[in-house]
């Protein structure tokens, strides 16, 4: 049987197929949902400022309690929009009072009184909160609902944190990871005993106090072998 090293390099690259280009190259994402930030981020009565998908956005919470999403940079002459004031609606630009509407984008009024350019408009992203982070979707319309547990957010613990540097990998390589058994028993030859998620236990303390950590039915579920492969 033929292995991998030996074929030339032309044949190798055929099996590989086409690279996958990474989120951002050339200025380009996926139009899916994105975490931008925390909800406790958002100050109460004011405007959060947040790095988003190489440009930056300014987070608001209207009267109704929705969270809101826009580009946050004013389409005046390019404030900075979170320095600015939240109002009912979305938030007014500092520099020249620029009302903003934190739902459509649309430029709704000026402090000055003159008439507002009909093309006066930042880009508003669809946004949603689930499970204390505000997510937006990048592109005018969701393509789909934001995914959620089957199971009421009251009978769930849900634990949200920011981390503090960036990882220099797509996002989908996380999210493909966290659940990938087969991934810890063949690279990290972790030895299950019986079925792990059977055998977990998430004790609920009358006190309402969310726990800190599982308690296992018979520990250990799984134990490491060998240290990680080279």
């Amino acid at each position: 049987m033929e292995s991998n090293h030996d074929l030339v390099p032309g044949q190798l690259e055929c099996l590989r197929g086409r690279p996958i280009p990474a989120e951002g190259d050339g200025g380009v994402f996926s139009e899916g949902w994105y975490p931008v930030c925390l909800s406790s981020a958002i100050p109460e009565g004011g405007a959060h400022g947040v790095a988003f998908l190489d440009g930056r956005v300014v987070v608001t919470r209207g009267d109704d309690g929705d969270a809101r999403v826009v580009s946050a940079y004013c389409m005046h002459l390019g404030a900075d929009l979170p320095v600015g004031q939240r109002t009912a609606g979305g938030v007014r630009c500092a520099f020249h009072g620029w009302d903003c509407d934190g739902k459509t984008g649309r430029c709704t009024g000026i402090a000055s009184g003159d008439p507002v350019p009909p093309r006066a408009q930042l880009f508003a992203f669809p946004a949603a909160e689930m499970y204390g982070v505000v997510f937006a979707h990048n592109g005018a319309k969701p393509l789909y609902d934001l995914p959620a547990f089957e199971y009421p957010e009251s009978d769930l613990y849900v634990r949200t944190w920011v981390f503090d540097g960036l990882f220099p990998v797509d996002p989908w390589v996380i999210s493909a990871n966290t659940p990938d058994l087969l991934h810890l028993t063949e690279l990290h030859n972790f030895d299950f005993i019986g079925k792990p998620f059977d055998e977990v236990v998430w004790p609920r303390p009358a006190s309402g106090t969310p726990p800190t950590s599982p308690s296992l039915a018979n520990p250990p579920c799984w134990t490491p072998q060998h240290d990680h492969k080279a």
